[in-house]
């Protein structure tokens, strides 16, 4: 009886050695498990944060293209407008001259196509001298 008492006792610490022994194990799976997901919502943080940089980082090169991409569009646009006023001014200009010569042509010739459609009237200069 002694030997069953003692086995019963035996049993008992053992059995609540390894109860205490689960609950440390159990403690240390809960402190391993809260490290990990600490750890993990710290990666995930900083996924997050690298991700938003990154975004960032491509809105920036994106605008820096488009930025890119308009100077050189309105510079192409400016290059255009500044010949075609030069083109225009060039055919104002030669225009005007035409015009120019064509009014001094016909003030130089003036004299002489008056003169020749008198010479063409009979009697034209007496028909002037009576309007006068």
């Amino acid at each position: 009886m002694l030997q069953r008492l003692s086995d019963i006792r035996k049993n008992y610490v053992e059995a609540r050695r390894s109860a205490e022994l689960n609950e440390q194990f159990k403690r240390k799976d809960d402190d391993v498990e809260a490290e990990y997901t600490a750890k993990n919502s710290d990666h995930t943080s900083s996924l997050r944060m690298f991700s938003n940089l990154q975004l960032e980082v491509d809105k920036s090169q994106r605008q820096s293209e488009i930025k890119k991409n308009y100077e050189e569009e309105d510079s192409l646009l400016t290059a255009e407008l500044k010949r075609r006023r030069a083109e225009v001014y060039e055919e104002f200009k030669r225009k005007h001259v035409d015009k120019e010569a064509e009014y001094t042509y016909s003030q130089e010739l003036r004299p002489y196509i008056i003169f020749s459609i008198f010479s063409t009237l009979p009697n034209a200069s007496a028909k002037i001298a009576s309007h006068l």
